[in-house]
């Protein structure tokens, strides 16, 4: 806040002001600098559909192999399950057991992580530890026999 000759004026406490959007009395403290009552009142009418839709569209050509960030087939653990929960949407039900309740996960075959459906089962909780327990055993009875 300045005074008549212009000069800042140390103020301690809230200062009262009105919302230019819907004329709400609020209060804040003086360095905010605020002009609107909340976070839904600066924002209210910015986003139209039309925007919307064009912000959506502006990063449809950035998705898949388009993407700065893509890596292809050498995609870690966690890129992999994003992109197969992204390309295969939910109901999942358990492919082992029919369960379609509870946490559905997906399971690799083969332990080969490629960015293909066949290569993956959806399974339960339970299905998956024993599913991922067969495969281990498998692999450790193929070194020792090596």
């Amino acid at each position: 806040m300045r005074n008549k000759q212009g000069q800042f004026i140390k103020t301690t406490g809230k200062i009262k002001g009105n919302c230019l959007r819907c004329g709400r009395e609020f209060e804040a403290y003086p360095s905010r600098n605020k002009r609107f009552c909340s976070h839904s009142c600066q924002f209210k009418g910015k986003w139209t559909e039309e925007h919307k839709k064009n912000h959506k569209l502006s990063f449809q050509k950035y998705k898949g192999k388009d993407n700065w960030n893509w890596a292809g087939d050498n995609v870690g653990y966690k890129g992999l399950h994003s992109w197969l929960i992204r390309n295969y949407p939910k109901p999942y039900t358990c492919e082992h057991c029919g369960k379609d309740e509870g946490k559905i996960e997906w399971a690799n075959k083969n332990g080969n992580y490629v960015r293909e459906r066949e290569e993956w089962l959806l399974l339960c909780g339970s299905c998956h530890s024993k599913y991922d327990g067969i495969i281990y055993n498998i692999k450790k009875m193929n070194k020792t026999k090596l």
